[in-house]
C-alpha cells in the first residue's frame, strides 16, 4: 500500500493528521490528502506526472530505502493500536451489562443484611 493510500484510509478511520505525522508519516503529504478529502476530491489516486527534483515521476515518488523500514514501523505501531482499540471498544459495549451485574449484586447484598 502506498504511503498516500495508507494516510488516507487512516484519516478516514477517523485520525487526525497531527497523530499521523507524531507517527512518522511525512507532513506534506499528510497535508495534501487530509486537504483533497476535506475538499472531497474522489479520485485521489489518479495518475498524473509530476515534476520533483526535476525527474519526471508517473503517478508516485521514488522513495529513499530506510523509508520502507519506517513505513513497517509505523504499519505495526498502527496495527497495535488498532488491536487496542478494539478491546477498548469491546470493553465500553460490555459496560451497561456489567453495571447491571453490579447493581444487582449489590441489591443481593444488602437483601442478605437485613
Amino acid at each position: 500500500m502506498k504511503v498516500t493510500q495508507h494516510v488516507e484510509h487512516l484519516l478516514k478511520k477517523g485520525r487526525k493528521p497531527k497523530e499521523l505525522i507524531e507517527l512518522g508519516f511525512p507532513r506534506a503529504v499528510v497535508t495534501r490528502v487530509w486537504r483533497q478529502l476535506r475538499n472531497g476530491k474522489r479520485n485521489l489516486h489518479a495518475t498524473r506526472p509530476q515534476k520533483t527534483a526535476g525527474i519526471e515521476i508517473q503517478g508516485h515518488t521514488q522513495t529513499s530505502p530506510e523509508l520502507p523500514e519506517s513505513v513497517g514501523v509505523i504499519q505495526q505501531k498502527l496495527q497495535s493500536m488498532e488491536d487496542d482499540l478494539q478491546k477498548v471498544e469491546n470493553l465500553v459495549k460490555v459496560l451497561p451489562k456489567v453495571a447491571i451485574l453490579m447493581m444487582v449484586i449489590r441489591e443481593l447484598g444488602t437483601e442478605k443484611h437485613h
